[in-house]
Formats: C-alpha cells, sequence, structure tokens
C-alpha cells in the first residue's frame, strides 16, 4: 500500500464519481468510472433519468460508460484497498456509506451534528430515520471516523452522543420495520 495520503486520494475520487453520478454539484469532476446504486428494483428510475444538473441550473453530466452496480455488503476493490458496501438511504433511495478499517466514507447520509437532505428528488426522511437508527446501532464497538460528503469530520461515538438526528432516530425509528 502507497500509503494514507495516496489512501485518501484514491478513496476521494472514487467517492467524488460517484457523487458526480448521483448528482451532489459540489463534488462535480470531469472523468467519470462508476455510478453506485443499490437494490435495483427499488430505485426509481425516473430519478436517475432526471439530470439535477437542469434543476441547479447547471450544463448536463454526460452517462458513466463503465458503471458498476453495487449493493450492501459487497467489497469494492480500489488498488489495494477493500471497502465494505453499506447501503444507507434517505439521502436517496441508493445512498451508500464506504467502510476501510475504522474509516467511513459517509457522503451525504450523515454530517457532524446534522444528516443529509432528503427534500430533493428520490430522497425519504422516513427511510433517512431508519438508516440513522440503524448506523446508532452499528458494531457499536468500533469508533469509526467518519468522512461526509461536506463539513468537518467526526466519530461515530460524537455522533451517537451529541447528534440530534441520530439520538431522535434511535429513540423513534427501528431500521427494517
Amino acid at each position: 500500500m502507497d500509503g494514507v495520503a495516496d489512501t485518501d486520494e484514491k478513496m476521494d475520487r472514487y467517492i467524488r464519481t460517484i457523487y458526480t453520478k448521483a448528482c451532489d454539484m459540489d463534488n462535480l469532476i470531469n472523468e467519470l468510472t462508476f455510478y453506485a446504486k443499490v437494490d435495483s428494483d427499488k430505485i426509481n428510475y425516473n430519478f436517475i433519468k432526471f439530470n439535477l444538473t437542469e434543476y441547479f441550473n447547471l450544463p448536463p453530466v454526460d452517462p458513466v460508460e463503465n458503471a458498476e452496480e453495487v449493493n450492501d455488503g459487497d467489497i469494492v476493490t480500489v488498488g489495494e484497498l477493500e471497502f465494505e458496501v453499506l447501503h444507507t438511504p434517505g439521502h436517496t433511495s441508493g445512498s451508500v456509506c464506504y467502510i476501510l478499517g475504522d474509516n467511513m466514507y459517509c457522503g451525504d447520509t450523515l454530517f457532524k451534528n446534522s444528516m443529509g437532505r432528503t427534500d430533493m428528488i428520490d430522497g425519504n426522511e422516513n427511510a433517512m430515520y431508519d438508516t440513522l437508527a440503524m448506523l446508532y446501532d452499528f458494531d457499536t464497538k468500533t469508533d469509526y471516523k467518519l468522512f461526509s460528503g461536506h463539513g468537518a469530520n467526526s466519530t461515530m461515538y460524537e455522533e451517537r452522543a451529541h447528534n440530534p438526528y441520530m439520538k431522535y432516530a434511535a429513540e423513534n425509528f427501528s431500521a427494517g420495520k
């Protein structure tokens, strides 16, 4: 392995690529190679066909040619790195987190003391709360370092203790209901 800096650079490119196709315009890049989607029978294909660049009054993004579908529990290999896929619907129906050791790349699912938006096309507030409840109970022995798509980094222990959305979800929702 080339070291932490190289790992961060590879993961950054991979995650940014996925965000691009998920239409998160803060992470737009030109070279697209992957598109993550989970449980294709549950995805609203009208959302996928809708180009959110129009919503933000930006030029459209070309479709990805070498897309790879990922599912909950899959292992995604990037060079020598192996990331576990965790399906975390809410921000979109196909939202995922990637786990590498004690690092969780959580995109627009979980932020420091907050959660991702659910008010755009294909977002679902109840699904987000189910996801946050699941994350609250997920591997409670590991204090994952959380790398969100925006804002400050955090840890899973910090979010369990201080994130009002996660605490609300843990008290009022149960993943899988």
